[in-house]
């Protein structure tokens, strides 16, 4: 859970008391200890992979105004 207050008109978040940021090294990242076992299992959708196949030209000049 995070509060939020402004500072400099810009709004700052200010992360509660919990687990502390650590560092991962190269070849020690362990995917099962991240994600939830549905993300682990999960495909990307049909959409989603023609979106990422779409170069960038193709991509603003479809969503681009």
């Amino acid at each position: 859970m995070t509060d939020h207050h402004q500072e400099n008109g810009v709004e700052k978040k200010k992360q509660k008391k919990g687990n502390p940021a650590s560092v991962v090294k190269s070849n020690s990242f362990e995917s099962e200890n991240h994600f939830y076992q549905k993300t682990l299992n999960a495909q990307v959708s049909s959409v989603v992979m023609h979106f990422m196949h779409l170069g960038n030209e193709r991509i603003v000049s479809r969503y681009v105004i």
